[in-house]
């Protein structure tokens, strides 16, 4: 019966990926199976994307259920593209929960762990669950919750010639039911062309980093690391590795990413600092501490001119505080943001124990961000802070560079 039915839903979804699209919300309360003609039907597309657009602009929404069935990828916690293979992670979900009774992680009823274990944590495999279950399928259903997508089945086709070589390896002796061995993902391959998000000839680098947290992380104190080098050499890329590395074995430390842009007002960087912090808020929880805080505040109505998104917290009948932003000096704004900055870290403290803040393309970052970049450093509110800043040595003059830097 296993196999019928995955036949069948990889056939669907198959059809779906070469219309290249991505569904990015496949879970078993959107599959219909006919009790009397056992045929499979899929809904709600919603989520639906095309595959060259996923990864510019898709927001995905994900609730406490969706994110049973969602792939590591797709909390957009970790530096890796969105491809089908996000769509395969789900199925594999799915499959498991077919032979078991139950998702990966079904005993969890906590955003937060839930999240930390899609991303980081091996589900049991379905042999050592049920030793009736035929190594082969148990093997597949292993590939498709890899949590490296470099890993798992590339396509669908590839996973349904595997299904169908499994139906067809089916032997039924007696009262001993089994399905002979065979190669996996032989027929899994792809017209496309994919990069690997793997980094090679920077092992020496890494190494220095992960010493560098490692202590932090030991010794509990503040600590700041400044990463230089010509453009294009991987200095993003790596501290992106480190990140994946850390956040997959210690739950209570968080990583926040800020990057600066040529393009940007010093008001722009600083604004899009707090929405990545109140991004992280709204998939860990803690928003009824930050509408409370923002309800308390003069200078809420400044603060949602500057991140909109505020305003999106609330009813639309919910009475809001008004405030004069017009009036406020640079001085006076400056204050504003290293209050929020601060006051929002402490809340998202409380649920992580340490935070490291990256500090991407310093080089173009304005005398306002490092103001407040230094005043979080020293400041004695936030503690088990880990700054990392990258610059580009080749694109500025290195000692007036670091100068400015360490007077500001």
């Amino acid at each position: 019966m296993f196999l019928k039915i995955s036949i069948q839903l990889t056939k669907i979804i198959n059809e779906v990926h070469k219309k290249n699209l991505i569904l990015n919300n496949i879970n078993s309360s959107n599959i219909l199976i006919d009790e009397n003609t056992k045929k499979i039907k899929l809904f709600n597309f919603t989520s639906s994307n095309e595959l060259n657009k996923i990864n510019e602009n898709c927001k995905i929404k994900i609730n406490f259920e969706i994110l049973r069935y969602s792939s590591p990828e797709i909390t957009g916690n970790i530096n890796k593209i969105i491809d089908f293979n996000s769509d395969l992670y789900s199925l594999g979900i799915i499959f498991y929960e077919i032979l078991t009774g139950y998702t990966p992680f079904h005993e969890v009823n906590e955003l937060l762990t839930l999240y930390h274990f899609q991303i980081a944590k091996k589900p049991k495999s379905l042999i050592e669950i049920n030793e009736k279950i035929p190594p082969i399928i148990s093997n597949i259903v292993d590939i498709l919750l890899e949590k490296n997508p470099e890993k798992r089945y590339k396509t669908s086709y590839g996973l349904l010639k595997d299904l169908e070589l499994c139906e067809k390896n089916y032997i039924k002796d007696k009262n001993i039911e089994y399905i002979k061995n065979f190669e996996l993902m032989k027929f899994d391959s792809t017209n496309g062309f994919f990069l690997s998000n793997n980094i090679f000839g920077r092992e020496k680098e890494i190494k220095i980093i992960e010493e560098c947290i490692k202590n932090f992380l030991e010794k509990n104190e503040k600590q700041l690391l400044i990463i230089s080098g010509e453009s294009g050499i991987g200095k993003t890329e790596i501290c992106n590795f480190i990140e994946k590395k850390f956040y997959s074995f210690n739950e209570s430390l968080i990583f926040l990413t800020l990057k600066f842009d040529q393009s940007k007002t010093p008001i722009n960087s600083v604004s899009y600092f707090i929405k990545k912090i109140l991004q992280i808020f709204q998939n860990f929880g803690h928003l009824e501490e930050i509408k409370k805080n923002l309800k308390k505040r003069t200078n809420f109505q400044f603060l949602i001119e500057l991140v909109p998104e505020f305003k999106n917290l609330f009813e639309s009948n919910e009475n809001l505080p008004s405030s004069q932003s017009d009036s406020y000096c640079e001085e006076t704004k400056l204050e504003i943001f290293f209050d929020s900055i601060t006051t929002f870290l402490k809340i998202l403290l409380k649920k992580f124990k340490f935070l490291i803040l990256f500090y991407d393309d310093l080089q173009w970052s304005d005398n306002y961000s490092i103001k407040i970049f230094k005043k979080l450093f020293f400041s004695n509110d936030i503690k088990n802070l880990f700054i990392i800043g990258t610059y580009r040595n080749n694109e500025v003059n290195e000692s007036s560079f670091l100068n400015n830097f360490k007077r500001n």
